[in-house]
């Protein structure tokens, strides 16, 4: 049979080039390495290969403020300028002056210059006589101005809807104030880059610093907020993201388009904890292209890629043991030192399979295509004498694979 063919194929690393690399590069004449990669690998779609990349035109895009309005355009602006004024108005502050978008910009470069300068109070940046005073600063903007625009700057003015609506959004949906802006820059990231086969899901955590520093951290989940990211694996690009909703906010009541009732009744078998990468993986330009998404265990499960492999998406990641046997009692991995270095693969269903091994500890690996054998040189520490050894270790070819692709996970 096919699998049992998979089963016995080994060779070395030296010239195995795993499906992650956008360009393969591999030695003629070894057939292991070939009928792997054009049998038993899904093979990407042509137009897409074609396309990977940068969508930017070089001739216009030259500076980085060029690259800036490329994701954060004349219409951010634009909306943060009138829901700012509006807010202002809202709450009658006295010698307001309208803000404009060229004022929001010099506002928003001595937020990050002020975030980097590392100064006790930002107030004293702008103090005759100070240690910390800045010119540039003082030059950039008067003191006023600026505490005025920070104390007023408003994405979504919330001053036209009523006390209750506000409270009942909040309970819905933390971040609903921010869905347009999320909904914006969905679309600009996606937009910007070409996808090559192998995508990763990961999450990040992004920290708030507090207004000073002898504000008491009784919450410190209040000071940041994760995002569940959709990358390329080979660039780190995130070409897809939506900001994590606590307490299953997202599929009960947020306004984003990430989290559409649409998007839950077609993935109504998919467990909760893989819901967001079902909504980073819906939009249609990932589909039947035959991507390759790896995917922790904290997300992965028989359900999910059931689900990517409806939409033409591949799938490859960890995956817990208690979660395979829920769904085929029959499958048996290896558990034991005894079986170090060895790796068996069987049918989770009749598109997915699952490949055990045990190195180091047990792991199990659900995928949607088969895997093959090679053999790598390990190096462990001899109890005896101290030194280390070298032996020859046979690992799976996905394990390979998942390991690459999620080996610069966060430094996009």
């Amino acid at each position: 049979s096919a699998l049992s063919h998979v089963e016995v194929m080994t060779f070395e690393p030296a010239v195995y080039y795993h499906s992650a690399d956008t360009l393969r590069s591999i030695e003629a004449g070894d057939l292991n390495v070939v009928n792997y990669l054009n049998v038993y690998l899904p093979a990407f779609d042509a137009n897409a290969l074609a396309q990977v990349g940068p969508d930017v035109d070089t001739t216009t895009t030259k500076t980085v403020s060029d690259y800036l309005a490329l994701f954060w355009g004349n219409d951010i602006w634009d909306v943060f300028a009138s829901e700012t004024n509006a807010f202002a108005r809202e709450l009658g502050a006295k010698d307001w002056h309208p803000v404009i978008p060229g004022e929001l910009k010099r506002f928003f470069g001595l937020v990050l210059l002020i975030s980097l300068l590392g100064v006790p109070e930002r107030r004293k940046l702008w103090m005759g006589g100070s240690l910390y005073r800045n010119e540039y600063v003082c030059n950039c903007m008067r003191r006023e101005r600026f505490e005025d625009i920070l104390r007023y700057l408003h994405w979504h003015n919330t001053t036209r809807h009523t006390r209750r609506e506000v409270l009942m959004k909040n309970s819905a949906d933390s971040y609903w104030r921010l869905v347009g802006l999320e909904k914006h820059l969905q679309t600009v990231f996606r937009e910007r880059y070409q996808c090559g086969q192998a995508l990763r899901v990961e999450d990040r955590i992004c920290h708030i610093t507090p207004p000073r520093a002898s504000v008491p951290l009784s919450d410190p989940s209040k000071l940041s907020f994760k995002l569940h990211c959709l990358a390329d694996a080979d660039s780190s690009y995130v070409t897809n993201f939506e900001i994590s909703r606590s307490k299953g906010t997202a599929e009960e009541g947020s306004t984003s388009s990430s989290s559409s009732s649409a998007s839950a009744s077609t993935s109504s078998n998919v467990p909760l904890s893989a819901r967001p990468v079902v909504d980073l993986l819906k939009p249609t330009q990932y589909h039947s292209k035959n991507h390759i998404v790896h995917i922790g265990n904290d997300f992965n499960s028989v359900a999910l890629q059931t689900e990517n492999l409806k939409q033409g998406i591949h799938s490859c990641g960890t995956v817990r043991s208690n979660r395979l046997k829920v769904t085929n009692p029959t499958v048996k991995l290896f558990c034991s030192k005894a079986n170090r270095g060895n790796m068996k693969q069987t049918k989770a269903n009749d598109s997915l399979y699952v490949t055990s091994c045990y190195e180091k500890k047990h792991v199990a690996m659900l995928h949607s295509y088969p895997s093959v054998k090679y053999s790598s040189k390990s190096y462990e520490k001899d109890i005896v004498s101290g030194e280390k050894v070298e032996r020859e270790v046979t690992r799976p070819t996905v394990m390979s694979d998942y390991n690459k692709a999620m080996s610069s996970t966060g430094i996009g």
